[in-house]
């Protein structure tokens, strides 16, 4: 089963998310995320091709932008770049909601400090947030 991202133009609130959510059902597609805010829909198809999606949606009134296969082992929700403090408090809160959540760092875990930190010596700060994101990732 093929997975698909679509953006789509014309959908304005939570009703035309249900519209495309039922277009996309009635062609036999599965596992359907419609989002207004992001202009897009993901879904799978298990024996239509995408053109029948495209062209379901336009019969409806919506105007399908872009379409195409989506890997599935590299979706996020909410990527950050960075892992200081504001970056995991972030991370933590997205994933209260249940955002996928990835934090990329090129250097120190923790971000860099050039000043020892107030909560106590630095490798017990570092260990705790490398602690963090360890759980955070295992999440997903």
């Amino acid at each position: 089963m093929k997975r698909y991202m679509m953006l789509i133009e014309g959908m304005t609130c939570p009703s035309c998310e249900k519209h495309i959510a039922s277009i996309l059902k009635q062609i036999g597609a599965k596992s359907i995320d419609v989002s207004f805010r992001r202009r897009e829909a993901v879904f799978e198809l298990p024996h239509a091709n995408v053109e029948t999606a495209k062209q379901a949606i336009t019969m409806a009134g919506y105007e399908p932008i872009e379409a195409g296969e989506v890997d599935a082992t590299r979706e996020y929700d909410y990527i950050i770049i960075g892992s200081g403090a504001a970056a995991f408090a972030s991370a933590i809160e997205a994933s209260k909601y249940g955002a996928k959540v990835v934090m990329i760092e090129r250097g120190t875990i923790g971000g860099a400090q050039d000043e020892p930190l107030p909560c106590g010596s630095g490798s017990s700060f570092f260990s705790y947030l490398t602690l963090v994101l360890t759980n955070l990732l295992s999440l997903y």
